[in-house]
């Protein structure tokens, strides 16, 4: 079963809560939109390596430094979220930090995410935007909501439930059915 892990969050987001996001990674890592590297410290132990994609190839300079000093064996790829330069079902986990809100085509690629996960792996993602409500980002976490809310502490589900309607946004099931045929099994 495929983990989706949505996360509202201000801006900033603390070290134990990226440690807390991470927590249950392990094995082939990909960072969509790493940026300079700064999730790599935050990464747990039982990663062996992260594929960083990046579309500033400037940053991935910095990206490879972040690795260094984290310990972290990495593939640093100048490409973008539509069109990862990775191998299908060759990632046992995928993270996405403020990442989506740059992305042309989300739809495009949330399908690459998936097209790149290994059945049952993990996709966790951090946003701050409003999205349309029949956009990929809302239809991810209608699906997160309608696939993981029977495993929620009441809660999680009320914190959810205050997200969602802060943002006055509602999920359709088509939205997110539409979306689930996007996410690996």
């Amino acid at each position: 079963m495929s983990v989706v892990t949505p996360r509202c969050l201000p801006l900033h987001i603390s070290s134990q809560r990226k440690r807390k996001l991470f927590a249950d990674m392990s094995g082939d890592v990909l960072e969509v939109g790493a940026g300079g590297g700064v999730n790599f410290q935050h990464l747990p132990p039982k990663v062996r390596s992260v594929t960083a994609v990046e579309p500033n190839e400037h940053l991935l300079d910095a990206a490879r430094e972040s690795a260094r000093k984290a310990g972290i064996k990495l593939n640093a790829l100048s490409g973008a979220a539509e069109r990862l330069p990775v191998d299908d079902a060759s990632m046992d986990a995928v993270i996405a930090t403020w990442a989506l809100c740059t992305v042309n085509d989300p739809e495009a690629a949330l399908r690459e995410i998936s097209r790149v996960l290994k059945p049952g792996g993990k996709f966790a993602f951090v946003e701050h935007v409003v999205a349309p409500p029949d956009g990929a980002l809302c239809q991810a976490v209608g699906v997160a909501k309608s696939s993981l809310w029977p495993l929620l502490s009441l809660r999680t589900q009320q914190r959810l439930l205050n997200s969602v309607n802060k943002a006055r946004r509602m999920m359709t099931l088509a939205a997110a059915q539409k979306l689930a045929s996007h996410l690996p099994n």
